[in-house]
């Protein structure tokens, strides 16, 4: 295996911001069991998958490209305290389009102004599990291939086609193509159903 080179480094360091994210159209997956359900479920493209040096993993591995990162390098690549020692870079997928959700069936769960990663990826993970349609991610949301947000999907990253959008226009658009919308407010004075 070789050694990640001191580009792929830089890159790493990188992807833990926004803006690196979205120019380069790549982000982290980190963890052995979310590597590996990204491996196996052939959803995302995985660009590189690195391994701390002397990290054994019980499964087999089928991406294309392996380095290695001593672990100086990936404590300080890795968004978690206590690194697993791997992580794997995956493409963006491309966003679906409000035209072609609205010609699916089924659950599109739209989120609005959700600020903490942990929610967001709990609410794609359940949303994944329960066979929702799509996810539409409402400005103001945090950005869904944050590390935190990635991490808590525990690897149903990719699994539902998303938009990011501005949720009056595309809920408008699929209101009119048919689609119901029903809000889910924990706030005080919210009507129970």
């Amino acid at each position: 295996m070789k050694s990640a080179s001191n580009n792929q480094i830089k890159l790493l360091r990188k992807l833990g911001q926004k803006k690196y994210r979205e120019k380069e159209g790549l982000f982290v997956v980190e963890g052995e069991r979310a590597v590996e359900q990204v491996l196996e479920n052939g959803i995302l493209n995985v660009r590189e998958v690195f391994l701390e040096e002397g990290k054994a993993v019980s499964y087999q591995l089928t991406a294309n490209s392996f380095y290695e990162l001593d672990s100086k390098v990936m404590a300080e690549v890795t968004d978690t305290e206590n690194s697993q020692g791997i992580l794997a870079v995956c493409e963006i997928p491309k966003e679906a389009s409000t035209e072609e959700l609205s010609k699916k069936e089924g659950l599109i769960i739209a989120t609005d102004r959700i600020q903490d990663p942990g929610n967001l990826g709990s609410i794609v993970r359940t949303a994944a599990w329960f066979g929702a349609t799509a996810v539409l991610i409402g400005k103001g949301t945090v950005d869904l291939h944050n590390p935190k947000v990635v991490r808590s999907t525990a690897g149903a990253t990719g699994m539902l086609p998303y938009k990011n959008c501005d949720l009056s226009k595309d809920l408008e658009v699929l209101e009119k193509k048919g689609w119901q919308t029903l809000l889910l407010d924990g706030n005080e004075g919210a009507l129970s159903i």
